[in-house]
């Protein structure tokens, strides 16, 4: 049985909640859910718990960047699920860059991440662990 550390934990929970996003769906990291970008219920909860756009590019940037230090730290065997879980999330970035395409700075920096991300993709997709994915 492998045994995860509470970090690498962490980061498989936060890029499996990237993971989930669907256009027009804004997350709200602080409750852990998805929020309608159009409805006003969706603005209210962001609003409390001060969840900006910016906010949001932040924290994607910053569970992306998390994950991929943690695949370089990893051990083989864990590499791929790592792998798997973070092209799952661009999935999901890419899905909230439609949702605020509306707001072009949000845009433009979510833009810039999934550049980021996906050329690291395309770097460690000749890896051996990419071809270990499900």
């Amino acid at each position: 049985m492998t045994t995860w550390s509470d970090s690498m934990s962490r980061i498989l929970i936060d890029l499996t909640f990237l993971s989930n996003i669907n256009q027009g769906l804004k997350p709200c990291f602080n409750k852990r859910l998805y929020v309608a970008a159009d409805s006003w219920y969706g603005s209210f909860l962001r609003t409390i718990y001060n969840e900006s756009g910016l906010n949001t590019y932040q924290r994607c940037a910053s569970i992306f960047h998390e994950a991929i230090e943690q695949y370089e730290t990893s051990k083989l065997e864990h590499k791929s699920i790592i792998y798997k879980h973070i092209c799952a999330a661009n999935r999901g970035l890419n899905s909230l860059i439609l949702t605020y395409e509306r707001t072009p700075d949000v845009c433009n920096s979510l833009e810039v991440l999934a550049m980021e991300v996906n050329t690291w993709i395309a770097h460690h997709t000749s890896d051996d662990v990419s071809n270990n994915i499900i």
